[in-house]
């Protein structure tokens, strides 16, 4: 049985300005302190004021689950880490990044694990889920905050024994192609080793996808120096000598010296011609054959269409970019508008709609926050805002 100190006070709650919840700490006050309960009031003030007051206090009650959880284990002194870490909370100093990462994953796994009825007795998976996300979330926001060290924490969990199925992470990939080991490594060990070599995976996935986004882009942008470039031939023209040559010296070798162009050249009236085509409508009066061997002399039309404007592989890189520096959260990227500038420009700046604006819950009904990103300023000319224009 854990003997309980007397504190002084026996309750503990505060309120933030603008969230209808109380946030309660009595639970956790009998276990680390008073010390310990003003110091992480401080810190979730600081990191909580201008988020959701409901996705903070649904955020805190995990964190306050996980915490009982700690003080529980802390008190009862069968883990070396987690009563050192318990200890050191109560003094309201801060536990090294080691210790930290232990007991967080430890209890991590716990609340995610829905054969372990410690924390809660909750025996689905998906809510599981959602304990462990939400408790990650509140624990990065007072990483933020500067109240605990930055770690790598373990994603969502399913039980082993779960029937239901899930999309594999890369990890889990490359474990089932025997690339990842984890033979002979305590849980702990196995959790950790995992969640570093995912971090590595998606890193160098997100390496591919931004070589594969600058190549289009470099493409683009040499696509509008040669559109913006007087041409050696002019459309019509180079029409003309289309419509009279045969389809079977279109595309040869030396086909550009035999119309009196280079090779560069050729290929910048090509560009030209295509545009014209898909942008303006022009009728192909040479005929499909020889307009498709025109397309494939210039790389095809995928390779045009890369010269003119964003292509689908460009978009797709960045859509998966932004899917990893968000946290793999699909749903919010794809309700992003076509036009994603708000009301008009103010003193040359302009407010964009954010990925972080809207939440979609409870069947639809939207959720706005209290606070969203603002500020794109109108000179902006970076290479992903380029992927959104027409």
């Amino acid at each position: 049985m854990i003997e309980i100190e007397d504190f002084g006070i026996t309750e503990y709650s505060f309120s933030i300005s603008g969230h209808r919840k109380r946030y309660n700490l009595t639970t956790v006050l009998h276990l680390f302190g008073e010390k310990f309960c003003r110091g992480l009031e401080a810190a979730w003030r600081r990191a909580a004021t201008f988020k959701a007051g409901d996705t903070a206090h649904g955020y805190f009650k995990k964190l306050r689950l996980l915490l009982q959880g700690l003080g529980a284990a802390g008190s009862l002194g069968k883990d070396e880490v987690a009563t050192r870490v318990f200890q050191t909370l109560q003094g309201g100093r801060t536990p090294t990044q080691k210790d930290w990462q232990h007991v967080t994953n430890e209890f991590l796994r716990v609340m995610g694990d829905v054969d372990d009825r410690s924390l809660t007795i909750s025996t689905k998976r998906k809510v599981r889920d959602k304990y462990v996300e939400a408790a990650r979330s509140a624990l990065n926001w007072l990483v933020d905050a500067g109240f605990l060290p930055a770690v790598q924490m373990r994603q969502r969990t399913a039980s082993k024994f779960s029937t239901e199925s899930g999309t594999d992470s890369l990890a889990s990939l490359l474990y089932k192609a025997g690339r990842l080991d984890l033979t002979n490594k305590t849980e702990l060990e196995a959790s950790n080793e995992f969640i570093a070599t995912n971090a590595k995976a998606l890193a160098e996935l997100r390496s591919c996808y931004v070589a594969e986004f600058l190549s289009e882009y470099e493409n683009f942008q040499r696509g509008q120096v040669f559109l913006g470039e007087q041409p050696k031939m002019s459309i019509d023209k180079f029409e003309a000598i289309i419509l009279r040559r045969p389809g079977d010296r279109i595309g040869n070798p030396i086909f550009g010296v035999e119309i009196g162009l280079s090779d560069g050249d050729l290929f910048s009236v090509i560009i030209r011609y295509y545009k014209d085509v898909y942008h303006n409508s022009r009728d192909i009066v040479f005929g499909l054959k020889k307009f498709q061997k025109l397309v494939a002399w210039a790389g095809g039309h995928a390779h045009l269409q890369s010269f003119i404007e964003a292509t689908t592989k460009a978009l797709n890189a960045a859509f998966h970019i932004i899917l990893i520096d968000t946290g793999l959260n699909a749903q919010p990227t794809k309700d992003l508008g076509e036009d994603p500038y708000v009301g008009t420009s103010k003193r040359g700046r302009r407010q964009i709609a954010t990925i972080a604006e809207k939440k979609n819950r409870a069947g639809g009904k939207e959720v706005i926050p209290t606070s969203i990103d603002h500020d794109l300023c109108a000179q902006s000319r970076r290479p992903m805002d380029i992927i959104f224009q027409g």
